[in-house]
């Protein structure tokens, strides 16, 4: 192949090889404490941010039971070391695993990785394998941990590593890979002795191998699956140095392996979701050049300031092609400034004829313990504070919910995960079959609980000075309404702020019937929607549709006044 191709060729692949793996530059290898090969995470990986924004995380369906899809092997039984190749996966005994390593000797340890151990062993009549224990600690169940190795062992492709079965005993959840003899790329990359050894028809062979497994994997194959942790330590080498892509189960389809790996504050949420942009952008070379807007409600009043904010401070570090075009981010009903969110509740609740003099005093001394809290960076009790102050706002107001007085009944809210369930939504999304959504996880809800409190209010005063910015409300909602909103929106630190206060409240109307009040100036606008509470979109869907579009094509009540002004001077 290297022979015959022709230098046009030669030179792009080297090209290639040069821009992924820096240690081929020139032919010669620059040591560094880095990972060798690293691709930015698909998109898969935001899922569970993007979802947790409105309340959901994602988990894998029940395992049902199917016909050919494992194969019993207990101590005594063989199979052939190249596994099924149907995508069937077999299945091995403990004992015959104990048997084959030892009872998890170290002596037959190949290393350790960041979901557990690998051993070596030999089972009885097959040839030998690597045999990798998940760690006990890991957040997947039997039920998932078995899908999923089910979808991995339907790729079948020369560039990847085979899975060949697995053993599920006792708690113990193990996999069943061919074994690669020469081990891992990152070991012959960074090893003086071993370099030598890899001279550039090498150095062409395994980056075209690396391509080719890539390729299959996201584009021929009928899954489509994205490998979200591609790097030289998951490159693996059988005895003819053919690379192999291993396949890490657990870490894909946006599981989180363990609660440390949840993102804990906005600055890891915003990294997600850049990746998970980054990635969509990259499916059409046409979009790079569209405006890109963000929307987004309640809790993602800090998603949405936070990947805004993060991708205006990396566009800054990047080239023009490499950009996010963002245009600007839409806030409805968001929890964005806490410390000053949590001390409107009381006069909110006074003043809509909801409580007494008393009550509004009772809230406002637990409103002081939060703000306090806060300020002290005792995130935990802050957070635990304001939850308190909102248990007791709805008991003493009687409401089925704080998020819309008017209702007599909560949001009626599994159709969203009906939706997301459905399998045309999920082709849509790049969501494999076997997902589920689990509306408001709690292991989410208590990794993010120390973030509950914090502001991201700076986030939006950049935002403002470099996009537009659209913060709405639904008229009806107690938790994070109009009153919260318009608090700490006086006090931003943004030069337009005096002319923003100042600026007329409009009428707004939809169709010709009254939908709400807006306010503008400059790239700020304040929308109030009518008859609609927490949930704008649910409300008043008609209405939302038509308040996001004029907002982004700049028209009626969101037309920048200033252009306005100067098209009337213009027209006499």
């Amino acid at each position: 192949m290297i022979a015959t191709a022709s230098k046009k060729t030669t030179a792009s692949v080297k090209n290639f090889l040069e821009a992924l793996i820096p240690q081929f530059a020139d032919g010669k290898f620059k040591h560094r404490s880095r990972s060798l090969i690293v691709i930015a995470a698909a998109a898969i990986s935001a899922g569970l941010l993007l979802i947790s924004s409105f309340g959901y995380v994602l988990r894998m369906r029940r395992l049902r039971s199917q016909d050919g899809d494992l194969h019993e092997l207990d101590a005594n039984s063989s199979a052939s070391v190249a596994g099924p190749s149907n995508g069937e996966l077999l299945s091995f005994s403990l004992r015959s695993i104990l048997v084959a390593i030892d009872n998890f000797s170290e002596v037959k340890q190949l290393g350790e990785g960041r979901y557990g151990p690998v051993y070596k062993g030999n089972l009885p009549e097959v040839q030998v394998v690597a045999i990798k224990k998940q760690y006990k600690k890991s957040l997947q169940g039997v039920e998932e941990f078995m899908n999923e190795l089910k979808l991995i062992a339907k790729l079948q492709h020369q560039n990847l590593v085979r899975l060949l079965g697995c053993c599920v005993e006792q708690e113990e959840k193990i996999m069943i890979y061919e074994y690669m003899c020469n081990g891992s790329l990152d070991k012959l990359l960074f090893c003086p002795s071993k370099q030598a050894n890899l001279d550039w028809s090498k150095q062409f062979w395994i980056i075209e191998g690396i391509a080719q497994g890539l390729i299959y994997r996201h584009k021929y194959s009928r899954l489509k699956v994205i490998h979200r942790d591609l790097k030289a330590s998951n490159i693996l080498l059988d005895e003819a140095m053919n690379p192999k892509i291993s396949d890490p189960i657990g870490v894909g389809f946006s599981i989180a392996s363990t609660p440390e790996e949840i993102p804990r504050n906005q600055h890891t949420v915003a990294k997600h979701l850049f990746a998970a942009i980054t990635s969509f952008v990259a499916l059409d070379s046409s979009f790079k050049s569209r405006p890109i807007y963000f929307t987004g409600e309640s809790y993602a009043g800090k998603y949405v300031p936070a990947i805004g904010y993060y991708i205006l401070k990396k566009n800054s570090q990047l080239p023009a092609s490499k950009r996010v075009n963002l245009a600007g981010v839409a806030i409805g009903n968001g929890l964005t400034d806490p410390i000053t969110q949590v001390a409107t509740h009381a006069v909110n609740a006074y003043f809509s004829g909801l409580i007494n003099e008393k009550q509004k005093t009772q809230l406002e001394k637990l409103q002081s313990e939060a703000v306090v809290l806060t300020k002290n960076g005792s995130w935990t009790k802050a957070s635990d504070a304001r939850n308190g102050l909102l248990d007791l706002l709805q008991t003493m107001t009687g409401l089925a919910t704080l998020y819309d007085f008017r209702r007599l009944i909560p949001y009626e809210t599994s159709f969203v995960a009906t939706f997301l369930q459905h399998p045309d939504v999920k082709k849509s999304l790049g969501v494999n079959e076997s997902m589920v959504y689990e509306e408001c996880s709690d292991v989410v809800g208590t990794a993010l609980h120390e973030d509950v409190m914090k502001s991201v209010k700076y986030m939006v005063e950049y935002l403002v000075k470099n996009s537009k910015v659209l913060l709405y409300q639904g008229q009806c909602d107690l938790r994070d309404g109009v009153v919260s909103t318009e608090a700490w929106v006086k006090k931003m630190k943004w030069e337009g702020i005096g002319k923003f206060m100042e600026a007329e409240r409009k009428v707004w109307r939809v169709n010709g019937e009254l939908a709400g009040y807006v306010q503008k100036w400059g790239s700020l606008s304040h929308a109030v929607v009518l008859g609609a509470g927490h949930l704008v979109p649910t409300d008043q869907a008609v209405n939302s549709q038509a308040m996001i579009e004029d907002w982004v094509l700049e028209r009626g009540v969101f037309a920048n006044e200033q252009l306005e002004k100067l098209s009337l001077d213009f027209h006499g």
